[in-house]
């Protein structure tokens, strides 16, 4: 088993599946992340510990497609997230450190060892034929505008979606949500910007089927001596290929 210096190690609490009939609980159009603090979310430098849900907060990035029938929270694994999901399994089963480190080890192995692994949640309205984890698949681009293919654990694939209703107007639509994760053959570089996309299979006409997600890092510059931050910022990574 492959063991990196995290630090000592807060129970992998499974997100709510839960659903609502505006779907607030699933998706607020406040963005609740300071872009601010990805940094030390993703490296954990500078970091000071916090709530499990506090750092999901934090790498969540959220959308919307098909006409909003469709709804995708996407955030990656980081150090700092795997330190609070074993902090909280540590605390919530009273481990002994043997198998603390055993549980370390395994997380270690599933999200970080030669790739870069993301957590996905969705939300289908009405499309049975998008409703399953298999209909969906991410797409990585780094800072470099390269793009990597993920493939969904099989573990994940094994999961069934929740499946619920919801009335729109006066008609009652089947809402499915489910969740998984989905991880890079390599290890991708987190410490600049990036983007997920998410793709689904289908998509009712003439929406498309796919959206974009970014994590972009603050961009200062020096204004008569001081830091200032840079209030606007191109989402177009690949542009920096200079293409």
């Amino acid at each position: 088993m492959i063991s990196t210096p995290f630090s000592t190690l807060k129970v992998l609490s499974p997100l709510a599946l839960a659903l609502s009939l505006s779907g607030c609980a699933f998706f607020s159009n406040q963005a609740e992340y300071d872009n601010k603090k990805l940094e030390e979310y993703i490296s954990g430098s500078n970091f000071n510990r916090t709530h499990l849900s506090d750092i999901k907060k934090h790498l969540t990035r959220k959308s919307k497609l098909a006409g909003d029938i469709y709804r995708v929270r996407v955030y990656p694994y980081t150090r700092p997230l795997a330190e609070a999901m074993i902090d909280d399994q540590v605390a919530a089963l009273s481990l002994t450190q043997k198998d603390a480190q055993k549980l370390k080890d395994n997380l270690i192995e599933k999200y970080f060892y030669k790739k870069t692994c993301f957590h996905f949640k969705y939300e289908v309205t009405r499309i049975a034929k998008a409703s399953q984890l298999k209909d969906w698949r991410l797409e990585m681009t780094d800072h470099n505008g390269i793009t990597y293919k993920t493939k969904w654990l099989e573990s994940s694939l094994k999961k069934s979606p929740v499946k619920g209703h919801t009335y729109i107007g006066s008609i009652k639509e089947p809402v499915w949500t489910g969740e998984g994760d989905a991880c890079t053959d390599q290890k991708v570089n987190l410490f600049e910007d990036f983007s997920i996309k998410t793709i689904v299979t289908y998509a009712p006409f003439p929406f498309s089927n796919e959206t974009e997600l970014f994590w972009q890092y603050p961009v200062y510059e020096y204004v008569d001596g001081e830091k200032v931050e840079q209030k606007e910022k191109n989402k177009n990574f690949k542009g920096y290929r200079g293409w």
